[in-house]
């Protein structure tokens, strides 16, 4: 699915899903999003825009949009947290465990090394996530 097309209109025609104006305020709050937001801040900001909308309402958009591959979820801390998947590429984060700022990283080296770590151990890598717990540097 390429993600940078992908429309309100072609998300709720390849899931069968009704047309409301509600789920076009979250598709488009949702794609827009620049950070890792857990399901409280999405829906404290579209109630901004719409006080109808539920807690039920957002959690199921983002298990549609996870389901979809649109999403990625994070459990960083106790809480879920989305990101849009095609927002950037393959990357890392940095979180601190006093604040909760989550950083984002890219380092080659680091991808060149698992590469070499998998093959000499015979490992057909599918997939990896590196999360890095600390303090960041407001919090030191």
């Amino acid at each position: 699915m390429e993600f940078m097309s992908l429309s309100y209109n072609t998300f709720i025609h390849d899931n069968n899903l009704k047309n409301t104006s509600q789920r076009e305020l979250l598709f488009e709050t949702i794609m827009d999003m620049k950070s890792h937001l857990t399901i409280d801040e999405i829906l404290a900001y579209v109630q901004k825009h719409d006080h109808k909308i539920g807690y039920t309402t957002v959690y199921r958009m983002l298990k549609l949009m996870v389901d979809a591959g649109i999403l990625i979820e994070h459990h960083f801390d106790e809480k879920a947290r989305y990101e849009v998947a095609h927002n950037k590429e393959h990357h890392e984060h940095l979180i601190c465990t006093s604040c909760g700022k989550i950083t984002e990283f890219s380092c080659e080296k680091i991808e060149r090394f698992q590469d070499e770590v998998a093959k000499e151990y015979g490992f057909k890598m599918l997939s990896h996530k590196h999360e890095l717990y600390g303090l960041c540097k407001n919090c030191q």
